[in-house]
Parts: structure tokens; sequence; C-alpha cells
């Protein structure tokens, strides 16, 4: 194996499989970045077995082949020496067995690879029945519900972003049990389908696509395979179903509030310094004229802020919650005004913007005796 390539483009191409590449790797060979060389391209492949990345480039004046053949190099070395490497062409050869120079200028590394043998294979093969997302919005309905995932292993379906068709939308839902966040896209369907993908990949796989305009999805039965020009992103799905939460967002509201949702965020982020036990719980106290935002430790102390509000309609009311998932919320909403629905305080809070009926965001109360 013998090629040339360009230092920023083999930069570009190993940061964006290392994305897929565990530190602590289930087999060592996974701990690699699997390079193949062709007559017709080069391919880079990174795995942890739950992801698998997969970018393609094409012979250009920034890759010249040279010879063909396979290896598999720890990522960390093969990134850092690229990094350091004062050249702005790098040669990667095989010399010896796994034995592997790298080369540029004046400088030359060897390093030991692995056996490409030993490397799983990875099937990117899939269905032809795909649908086709803007990248831009997709990424904006996946950052604006994501965060709501749970980060606990306890039930896996929690722990990733459920994503479905319905009607002519594309709807994003992730809850952690103790809040909720739903939002829909306009949706050009190829089929209906109901997946559920970690957390983690799919916000990787938005971050890798980020440059592209367009990207195509094909959904098999256990995986699903995001695929621009270059670069394909296989994932497997989460098999526990996702629960069904439609309920928990048609209950009817006894109060409504409208309030400046940045006046409010801030005042949040100014309570939320004060933590009980690790945590941040905020007490709103809201009448017609105002909104008390308070919250307090007997370890700390206190903080009160009162604020105008828009409207407020209903009886007076005394609830409080998480300040981390109110903050998320109102984040999420990106909106100037916001609108909480509330049916008493033991009822969840329902937030909603009134600039995009197509997000809504869900939080439960928290009981407190001060």
């Amino acid at each position: 194996m013998n090629f040339k390539i360009q230092k920023r483009m083999f930069n570009n191409v190993l940061a964006v499989v290392a994305k897929a590449i565990s530190n602590s790797a289930p087999i060592p060979s996974l701990s690699g970045v699997k390079i193949t060389v062709s007559e017709e391209n080069v391919t880079f492949i990174g795995s942890d077995s739950n992801i698998s990345i997969k970018t393609v480039k094409l012979p250009s004046d920034e890759l010249v082949i040279v010879e063909e053949g396979e290896a598999v190099i720890d990522i960390r070395y093969i990134s850092e020496i690229v990094r350091k490497i004062d050249s702005d062409m790098v040669n990667v050869e095989i010399i010896d067995g796994t034995l592997c120079k790298i080369s540029g200028n004046k400088s030359e590394f060897k390093i030991n690879g692995m056996r490409p043998s030993d490397y799983p294979n990875i099937n990117f093969d899939h269905s032809s029945d795909f649908f086709e997302l803007d990248v831009k919005k997709f990424s904006d309905l996946v950052h604006r519900t994501v965060f709501a995932c749970s980060d606990q292993q306890i039930r896996q379906a929690l722990t990733g972003l459920n994503l479905k068709t319905e009607g002519d939308k594309l709807v994003a839902s992730a809850t952690d049990s103790y809040r909720l966040s739903s939002m829909k896209i306009d949706f050009v369907k190829n089929g209906d389908f109901n997946i559920t993908i970690p957390s983690k990949i799919i916000s990787e796989t938005c971050n890798i696509m980020a440059d592209e305009k367009k990207i195509r999805v094909y959904i098999d039965k256990n995986k699903a395979f995001f695929n621009s020009d270059e670069t394909t992103v296989l994932t497997r799905l989460i098999e526990d179903a996702f629960p069904n939460t439609s309920h928990l967002l048609n209950i009817a509201s006894t109060q409504v509030l409208q309030i400046d949702a940045r006046s409010l965020q801030d005042a949040v982020d100014r309570a939320s310094f004060i933590k009980s036990d690790g945590k941040s719980v905020v007490k709103l106290k809201i009448n017609t004229d105002s909104l008390e935002v308070s919250s307090s430790s007997q370890e700390i102390g206190s903080s009160h802020e009162v604020l105008s509000i828009a409207s407020y309609s209903g009886e007076p009311l005394v609830i409080s919650c998480s300040g981390k998932y109110l903050s998320d919320a109102i984040k999420a909403l990106r909106s100037d005004v916001m609108t909480m629905s509330f049916k008493g305080e033991s009822k969840p809070i329902i937030i909603l913007s009134p600039e995009d009926p197509d997000i809504i965001e869900y939080i439960s109360p928290v009981r407190t005796y001060n």
C-alpha cells in the first residue's frame, strides 16, 4: 500500500472517522483506522461496532495512488503524526508486513500497524429505498430535541432520539421520563417508519454532515445509513420501543402564562447557581401581575427575582421545576415570546412558542417543602 495525500485533506478525513473510534474499543483492531487503497479510490473506515463511518476519496491533485493495499493504524498515532508533520503532502506506505512509514519533507515515522484481516467485516450495503433531507433543517431538528435524551442506560429507548413519520411531517422526540422535547418539520416521505437512534450518534452524524446540503437516509431492519457524496455513517438502531408520548402533550390547561423568553431565561440562569444536593430547583410564583423566580438552599442561601409578564389567565400558582430543564427548554424554543401552560402545581408544564407551533416542551414539576 502506498499513497500520497494532502495534509489538510488527511487531517479532515481522520477527524471524521475518529468520531466512530472508541478509546475503549471492544477489540484491538477497532482502535485503528482501516485504510484501503484501490486503483479507483482510497477508503477510510472507523468503527466501535455501534457506529461505523466510511469516507471515500478519489484520486486528484490532493491524492495520488501509488500502490494498492490495506492497513490498520491506531487512530491516536496517525492523527498525531499527520497533525504535526511539516509537509503539505504526506506519504503513507506499508514497507514490511504491518509496518507503516509516514513521511513528508525531511520527517519520517515508522509505526507498527495491525493486520487488516483482524479488522471486522463491516457491511455498508443497504436497500435501494431512501429519503432525502436538507442538512440544515435536519440538524436543527436534532439539536433542538436531542438534549432531552436520558444519559442513564437503565432504559435503552430513552437514550435515543425517536424519528417517525406523521402525515407529511417528520417528528423528532426525546425524553428522559422527566421532560420531553418534540419537534416537527415538513417531510416528503418514502414509506412510514418509527426508529430510535442513540443520541450521541445522531448528534455526531449532524456534525459530520454539517458542510453538506443534502443527505440520503436508508433504513434497514436494525440499522440506518446516512449518506453524502463521500461519507457514510452506519448506526445501529435501538431495538426497545420508544414510549408513546402523545398523551402527555394533550393536557387541558387551567392556567396559561405568556412572557418574554429571554427575560425568563436570564432569571432562571441567575437562580440556578444555588443548588441543593447538586441540583438546581427554581420556584415559580405566578399571578395576574408578575412572575416571581426564586431558589433556595440551606447550605448556600437564596435568590429572588420579580419579572413582568405579557399575560396570565387562571388562578394564582406556585410550582417548582428543574432550573436546568427549564433553561434547556427555553433555549430550544428560540423564540422571543413563550407560553407556559399549567394544570395546577402537580401536573406537567407545557412550554410552547407562539412563533413556531411545531416545537413543544414538557417538564415534570418538582415537589418542594419550603
